[in-house]
């Protein structure tokens, strides 16, 4: 169908994945991609793991909502969202969506819209898991092997939007990997609510290792891993991160606190002796890996005793890169639930706590790096001499970055030889070596 055609992409890079899928379903149809005022279709693809997600999502359906006053024809919302709330109370709060479509059904999306125009479903099916239009810049892309989560942590809403833990083929995954890297991609960033368990449920057994191993045989230079739960870290996944030369040292590893008791009520599998040794054994086997990691604070019950615990773990185990989060009450969840909420007030009081402690780590781990030479990939283009680098120990979009002055016309996505000469706050100052 000859018509134009936007996407709004929300939230985390798994749903950017299953954007650029029907991205790449609706450009093979025929659709032309617009900006949002040229748009006589617009796609939202929505959010709704937090409340502040859900909120967003829905400013923002209502701020393209106001462009049907202009070129804008019809309105479509898919991913979380119409699997957080049901479709049939969405249509009551917002009236202006033509269309919304639940994760499940975003095989058939085309389908759906092209009937909004009485058009005839198809009948060579354009949604392709391996197909896809890449919405990032440079030479870095995400694979996502996984679906969902079973692991039930009290807290979290995944398993209610997006269902049980579900493992892709490996055949699938180095199909798709091949196919990103035939479009130029160099860097793949391995991602799955809990990529650990991946295999499980269709092999009987983890297949994550020969994955890996699998895809490190490809034309790439990069793999990085994202979202390694501590319960699931072997020997063997450490074994080769430390020793596969295409692996990124660097591992993020969602801990979200580090007291028993906190981990307990949040049903986590594992607890702070498991923890530590993970990041002991990690850390001996390489002591160039970069830990990342997440933290809850202000998870019901989680008194000055457990916190100032977790801040003593952050001063102790001076990790890489720590992302610090105030608990969200969600509907549904086995957290909220829970008396002894923590207040607002102490809860902001905590995470600024935490984040300022983190900051000296970060401080310790950028006065290292200075007058090291890394192979760094160019990010993006800032000004006209300014360029952002990253090197293994920083994904993109979450860690700190290199910045670079060069009167050289730099190609973004390439990789280059970059010394450290400087730091600032949240970055690092590097030049061409």
């Amino acid at each position: 169908m000859q018509k134009k055609i936007c996407f709004i992409s929300l939230g985390c890079d798994k749903n950017r994945v299953d954007l650029e899928v029907m991205i790449n379903a609706f450009l093979s149809d025929g659709y032309i991609l617009s900006s949002e005022e040229e748009a006589e279709v617009a796609v939202i693809n929505t959010c709704a793991f937090l409340t502040d997600s859900r909120k967003e999502a829905i400013d923002n359906i209502f701020q393209i909502a106001a462009l049907k006053n202009k070129k804008l024809e019809k309105l479509v919302v898919s991913g979380c969202l119409p699997n957080y709330e049901s479709v049939e109370n969405l249509k009551l709060m917002m009236p202006e969506v033509d269309l919304f479509v639940k994760i499940e059904e975003q095989k058939d999306i085309v389908n759906y819209v092209n009937q909004l125009y009485n058009e005839k479903a198809k009948e060579i099916d354009v949604y392709n898991l391996t197909e896809r239009t890449s919405t990032t810049i440079g030479s870095v892309s995400y694979l996502k092997i996984c679906e969902g989560c079973s692991n039930g942590c009290s807290y979290c809403t995944i398993p209610r939007i997006r269902g049980k833990f579900k493992s892709r083929p490996m055949e699938e995954l180095i199909l798709e990997a091949q196919k990103l890297i035939d479009k130029g991609i160099q860097e793949l960033i391995i991602v799955g609510q809990d990529i650990t368990k991946y295999g499980m449920d269709l092999y009987g057994e983890v297949k994550l290792c020969q994955l890996i191993e699998e895809l490190s045989k490809l034309n790439l230079t990069w793999i990085r891993l994202l979202y390694c739960y501590p319960d699931g870290i072997t020997d063997q996944l450490i074994d080769i991160i430390s020793k596969n030369k295409k692996i990124c040292k660097y591992i993020d590893i969602p801990l979200q606190h580090i007291s028993d008791k906190i981990l307990t009520s949040m049903r986590r599998k594992t607890n702070k002796e498991q923890i530590i040794s993970v990041i002991n054994k990690i850390r001996e086997a390489n002591s160039h890996i970069a830990i990342r990691t997440t933290f809850i604070v202000g998870y019901p019950g989680e008194t000055r005793k457990e916190f100032k615990e977790l801040c003593e773990f952050v001063k102790t185990y001076k990790l890489n890169n720590v992302g610090v989060f105030k608990y969200s009450r969600e509907d549904g969840t086995i957290a909220a639930k829970l008396n002894k909420q923590v207040s607002g007030f102490v809860k902001a009081f905590r995470r600024k706590k935490l984040y300022k402690l983190q900051q000296k780590n970060l401080l310790l781990h950028q006065v290292n790096a200075i007058n090291r030479v890394y192979e760094c990939v160019c990010d993006n283009k800032v000004s006209d001499n300014m360029y952002l680098f990253r090197n293994q120990f920083n994904a993109p979009d979450i860690d700190y970055f290199i910045v670079v002055e060069s009167q050289e016309n730099l190609t973004i996505g390439e990789f280059y030889k970059i010394k450290i000469v400087d730091y600032l706050k949240d970055y690092l100052i590097g030049e061409l070596v």
